[in-house]
């Protein structure tokens, strides 16, 4: 209880600087990342062994999140380049 309040506050400050940085649709996908975060404090405070099921399922969300953010391979659809439609 006595890390539950401060790490509830710390986290939605962290969260809502995320959301300021990256857009609220791009903060989405980083949060992805909280159990890989959750799971890293638990083997460094309670010693949590990481098993094969855990190492792949972080894995897969650190890729795809690095698939989603990498530079320059992201297209956004802009006002401009919608074509007016007729009636």
């Amino acid at each position: 209880m006595f890390l539950a309040v401060p790490g509830s506050i710390v986290a939605f400050y962290c969260y809502i600087t995320v959301i300021q940085v990256l857009g609220a649709d791009n903060a989405g996908y980083a949060a992805v990342l909280f159990p890989v975060v959750a799971l890293s404090v638990s083997t460094w405070l309670e010693g949590f062994e990481w098993t094969t099921q855990a190492m792949l399922g972080a894995l897969l969300a650190v890729l795809g999140n690095y698939v989603l953010f990498r530079p320059g391979k992201r297209q956004s659809v802009s006002a401009t380049s919608v074509p007016e439609q007729r009636t």
